[in-house]
């Protein structure tokens, strides 16, 4: 299939193809995850040239917002077809006339058309955004895919100081996560950002099954040396292993994944 269309109307930074899952608690199989990173284009000339890529039935929704938030739904979007085309499961031609829908919460919804097993999330910054696709082949424990979501979120490490850096902890991490933190002040703020944004991820796998707000602090990441995590969560019958996303070209961007697994009551 030829990426050459979708990635050149996404105007990607980056493409990262591996498994995930291999040994991580609730992780039945590895999930073959494709995570397109890309840059935003600004208000101006580069939206405008941008938003024709969009089918019509997404531009006309953005067209109502402001050029900023325009500009990242479009970078997200495209960020997206560029990742399903990647991924394998679609080809240009397919990418660009597919509608991508929006659920009640924000989140992007495939057309029906495509297969069950594929999960997506899009994040995005200012001047930079990103989608994943998970291709899921099993659940836990015999339970359907409908159990699985993934999450994916970027955020920006902003050089920020050492009191900074602290104070944003004590908003997001629990009393644990703070003792957890390496006391260089480089490697604590990145740290921070990345226990921060694992979080972020991990509420969208949670949203489309709970479907309600959770705060940064009624969950905790406990962080392996080999940047894979896993969750504790306040909610019977989920479990949740994350990933901090390494190789990426820009070295100050954070990017991270969550897979949340709901365990049914039998």
């Amino acid at each position: 299939m030829s990426e050459g269309g979708a990635l050149r109307a996404a105007r990607v930074r980056q493409i990262l193809r591996f498994p995930f899952g291999v040994g991580s608690a609730g992780a039945a199989s590895p999930t073959a995850l494709t995570i397109v990173v890309v840059d935003v284009p600004q208000p101006g000339p580069d939206l405008d040239a941008a938003l024709p890529q969009l089918p019509e039935a997404e531009r006309a929704l953005c067209l109502r917002w402001a050029p900023r938030r325009q500009a990242t739904y479009v970078a997200g979007r495209l960020a997206l077809r560029a990742a399903l085309v990647a991924a394998g499961v679609v080809d240009d031609a397919t990418a660009s006339a597919i509608v991508v829908g929006r659920d009640d919460r924000g989140a992007p919804v495939l057309p029906a058309s495509l297969p069950s097993t594929i999960r997506v999330s899009i994040t995005h910054k200012d001047r930079v955004a990103g989608a994943l696709v998970a291709i899921v082949d099993g659940a836990d424990d015999g339970d359907d895919i409908d159990d699985v979501a993934w999450g994916l979120d970027l955020e920006v490490d902003d050089g920020r100081d050492r009191e900074a850096t602290d104070a944003l902890a004590r908003q997001v991490l629990l009393a644990e996560e703070l003792a957890s933190l390496p006391t260089d002040d480089v490697q604590r703020r990145r740290g921070v950002f990345a226990r921060f944004s694992l979080k972020e991820a991990l509420y969208k796998g949670l949203d489309p099954f709970l479907k309600r707000y959770v705060g940064f602090l009624d969950v905790s990441v406990d962080v392996s040396a080999d940047d894979t995590a896993v969750f504790v969560v306040p909610f019977a019958g989920y479990a949740a292993t994350g990933l901090i996303i390494g190789g990426l070209n820009d070295p100050d961007v954070v990017l991270t994944a969550a897979r949340v697994h709901r365990r049914r009551r039998r």
